[in-house]
């Protein structure tokens, strides 16, 4: 399964949370087909006053921390280079050898990727065909294919998509933001190895969000090596857009880790969805701090 088919597929450009007032409603736009919509708003129309009011008197949702796993994304960063030097990171961009998996077929070339913040990531290809580039943000994304046409990628499939290839940076703004749930979420395994899993997810008011489904959009899992405290793998779920919203698992898996500028991170990269890999990355270069501006994450 490709990219296009999956969305045709944290966070301001500082290590902090999110402007979220302006952006929760925009975001529900997304979360059901317009019919639906519209015949919950013909059901639901005469409690939504009562609701709201209700609501606002809630206040803010409480994030829970768990302090073991607080404890562990901790020394995982330390173990990472420490959260003093991944944190001084603004930006990072790379370059390597990409095989797509489309089809059936195995389609060799090269890439780059750039990222920005914990939000933004692009990554353009050059591919048998021609060029291939896709963008995401915390609000959205494009896809560019071969003939120039692009597709958007939704919300739902592009909130998680911030530094894709390297997350320590979002678990940083996770560990330093008090809108973050931090919780233990039991053990798994990685291609035959064991990990710890560690589930964070970015919490909204019950006013911004009053169904939960964006907090629910906005989580991610942390896979560890128990023996190395090496990020492994990041899961998440994306979310098909033909009106249904059906949940697609989306895993990234990382190995043949490197220290850069005193940080340990993965020049090989593996991608999943739904459980079939979409694409593998072997990184040749990745340089921190080269003066990327948002300008370049668009299409």
């Amino acid at each position: 399964m490709r990219h296009k088919e999956i969305c045709e597929h944290r966070t301001n450009p500082v290590y902090g949370a999110p402007k979220r007032a302006d952006r929760a409603a925009k975001r529900h736009g997304n979360l059901m087909p317009p019919q639906s919509r519209i015949a919950a708003y013909l059901i639901l129309a005469p409690l939504l006053f009562t609701a709201q009011s209700v609501f606002s008197q809630i206040g803010p949702a409480s994030p829970m921390r768990d302090p073991t796993a607080v404890a562990l994304l901790t020394q995982a960063l330390s173990a990472a280079g420490g959260t003093a030097i991944i944190s001084s990171v603004r930006d990072f961009s790379g370059s390597g050898s990409i095989t797509y998996y489309w089809a059936g077929q195995e389609v060799d070339g090269t890439a780059t990727i750039r990222a920005l913040g914990n939000s933004m990531f692009r990554m353009d290809a050059q591919l048998p065909d021609g060029s291939r580039s896709w963008v995401a943000t915390d609000t959205g994304g494009t896809i560019k294919e071969f003939n120039g046409t692009t597709t958007p990628i939704q919300y739902s499939n592009a909130v998680n998509l911030g530094g894709l290839t390297c997350p320590y940076f979002r678990i940083a703004a996770a560990l330093t933001s008090p809108s973050f749930s931090i919780m233990s979420a039991g053990s798994t395994t990685v291609n035959g190895a064991p990990g710890i899993v560690i589930q964070v997810k970015l919490n909204f008011s019950s006013a911004e969000d009053p169904t939960g489904e964006v907090t629910k959009l906005n989580t991610e899992s942390y896979v560890f090596s128990p023996q190395t405290l090496a990020l492994i793998e990041t899961t998440n779920t994306l979310w098909s857009d033909d009106g249904r919203m059906l949940p697609i698992t989306h895993e990234v898996v990382f190995s043949d880790f490197r220290v850069i500028n005193g940080i340990f991170v993965p020049f090989a990269i593996l991608e999943r969805i739904g459980g079939q890999v979409t694409w593998t990355l072997q990184m040749n270069s990745l340089t921190f701090n080269t003066g990327l501006t948002s300008d370049i994450f668009q299409l």
